[in-house]
């Protein structure tokens, strides 16, 4: 009977909040593996921008709204040092952010985005698996961008004269639960074949690959 009423007291938190779900899986020893990362590719540079705040801002202002990218950034400054609680604040300006951004190497997110995977195929368990195997889906397809003078300059055509222009994704995705396990961007003529075999040294082990 004691046990009933404090449950009654004291139900189970079905709801968790952003940050509580990044800091599972975001972890201390997954942002100070990334943090080593960064300083063995910028040995003789000064970071104003410390890892953990740089990309938490990165994340978060994908997720923010705004009118303008400096509204996100402030926002996401926002949410930021509460994640952080004060303890590493982020930057005070978006174009020192953009500028640190621009520095940071493509090893420090491939690192933090392996500690993701692991986490993942550690909560689903069993479930993760079937029959065996982890059951893989591959897929490529165009995305068609804004017609704004940078993207037009950088991406190009990649069909009819005067076409907006493309953005090729390929994904990797877990066909039983639809969690994406790792993505490719590239222009609008790129291949999907070359994306998956850049691909194939992040596929878990005894996936089994299939075409969606």
């Amino acid at each position: 009977m004691k046990a009933q009423r404090s449950a009654r007291k004291n139900p189970p938190r079905l709801r968790r909040s952003l940050v509580e779900v990044l800091r599972d899986f975001l972890t201390p020893a997954l942002w100070k593996q990334a943090h080593q990362v960064r300083r063995r590719s910028q040995k003789k540079k000064s970071l104003r921008w410390m890892t953990q705040p740089l990309v938490l801002m990165l994340l978060l202002m994908t997720w923010t709204q705004g009118d303008s990218q400096a509204d996100r950034f402030e926002c996401a400054k926002a949410y930021c040092q509460v994640c952080l609680r004060k303890r590493r604040n982020p930057g005070k300006t978006v174009q020192g952010f953009q500028k640190s951004l621009a520095r940071l190497p493509l090893a420090v997110l491939r690192t933090l985005a392996a500690g993701v995977r692991e986490v993942l195929a550690a909560r689903l368990g069993d479930h993760w698996l079937v029959e065996g195997f982890v059951p893989i889906g591959c897929d490529g397809s165009r995305v068609e961008c804004p017609r704004t003078v940078e993207l037009e300059k950088r991406m190009g055509q990649a069909s009819k004269d005067k076409s907006a222009p493309t953005l090729w994704v390929t994904a990797l995705v877990h066909l039983r639960w639809g969690v994406p396990w790792a993505w490719r961007f590239g222009k609008g003529t790129a291949s999907e074949r070359n994306h998956l075999l850049q691909m194939l040294n992040v596929l878990p082990r005894r996936a089994l690959l299939s075409p969606v």
